[in-house]
């Protein structure tokens, strides 16, 4: 930690990346440094007060003959993602704030404990959360529905589990076509074709 400054809504802790860093490629420890940067995070709040981080990171040259990559970001793992603007345990309170409260009353909460957000942004990190879960149970009894997106030109597959209710899959026609392989990694023991009673 270099420094700790108060801003204008909070403070602002300023710190130094590391004097060496692994090539996420190769994984071998690089000291030849190409340039630096200043990166500006979001951090927790302190006694209600919004915290940001500027850290300084570095750019790295990856000196390994056998990597193809020539320059990289250092990494700074289990605190934040690439290309993020807020550390992930502030990610964390905006997922779980995000999905107990939803949109608006979400950010009127987190404004009032300092770590402001939009509606929008809980709302997306609550999805990207959801998105990026991969383990389904086994799907004892499936049910396949198709209707029409547009009258005539595009179609979808809905895909149920008949014992647990729940929407396993939604797919367009040209997306079910192109991943059967996908549909047959799921267990299932029996189908029910869904019919329209008309």
């Amino acid at each position: 930690m270099r420094n700790v400054v108060p801003a204008e809504l909070g403070w602002v802790v300023e710190a130094d990346g590391s004097s060496r860093a692994l090539c996420p490629d190769c994984g071998v420890t690089s000291h030849s440094r190409h340039s630096r940067y200043w990166r500006k995070l979001r951090d927790l709040p302190m006694q209600g007060a919004s915290v940001t981080l500027k850290v300084q990171l570095g750019r790295w040259r990856c000196r390994s003959r056998q990597c193809l990559r020539q320059i990289f970001t250092e990494r700074v793992d289990g605190v934040l993602l690439p290309h993020s603007q807020q550390t992930n345990r502030l990610s964390e309170v905006h997922r779980l704030v995000g999905r107990a409260l939803g949109g608006r009353s979400g950010q009127r909460l987190l404004r009032r404990l300092g770590m402001p957000s939009s509606q929008h942004t809980l709302l997306r990190q609550v999805i990207k959360a959801a998105s990026g879960s991969v383990w389904q149970p086994a799907i004892r009894v499936v049910g396949v529905d198709d209707w029409a997106w547009r009258k005539g030109q595009s179609f979808g597959t809905i895909l149920v589990d008949l014992e647990c209710k729940i929407i396993s899959a939604i797919m367009s026609t040209g997306c079910v076509q192109r991943s059967t392989g996908s549909l047959q990694c799921l267990q299932v023991e029996c189908s029910a074709q869904l019919i329209d009673n008309k």
